[in-house]
């Protein structure tokens, strides 16, 4: 079967300093991504030799290895591309029309999704028994995913090499 790689990052890994060290996003990169590679294609490897064995007693966990690795792998691969140097400006076109549909402009979104991710507090303003004043963190949260989803037009590129 064809294996994955660790797709080279789109910038030098001091290009993101100060705000990302060189050693922790060398670090998250060169260890923790490729872990992600290296389970995939050991996975693909072992999926291989049970369908050869003709011996599927073993083929759900892998599936859930595959799953677990894969998704890894793709989500990291879409990390590295969604950081830049020049990053840290407004979005435009759909994203920003959605985000403006939802929450009213960036600011409003920004705003919400830091006070919904300070760490500690995942809960900001008068508080209720439950400690929360509403149920703002689970609707910013969701709020967004829906902004993003709706936003989205591009399709996943395979990193997998032939």
């Amino acid at each position: 079967m064809p294996a994955y790689s660790l797709p080279e990052l789109p910038y030098d890994v001091a290009a993101l300093e100060p705000h990302y060290p060189a050693e922790i996003l060398a670090l998250h990169h060169d260890k923790h991504h490729a872990g992600y590679v290296t389970g995939l294609n050991t996975t693909l490897d072992q999926l291989t030799e049970l369908r050869e064995s003709g011996n599927y007693g073993g083929l759900v966990g892998l599936e859930k290895t595959m799953a677990f690795n894969l998704s890894g792998h793709i989500l990291h691969s879409l990390f590295w591309q969604n950081l830049s140097p020049d990053g840290g400006d407004k979005p435009v076109g759909e994203l920003a029309a959605a985000l403006d549909e939802s929450f009213g402009s960036f600011d409003a979104f920004r705003d919400q999704l830091t006070q919904a991710t300070v760490l500690g507090e995942p809960c900001r303003g008068s508080r209720s028994a439950d400690g929360c004043s509403s149920s703002r963190s689970t609707t910013t949260t969701a709020t967004s995913a829906s902004a993003l989803r709706r936003s989205s037009s591009s399709t996943l590129g395979s990193t997998r090499t032939t």
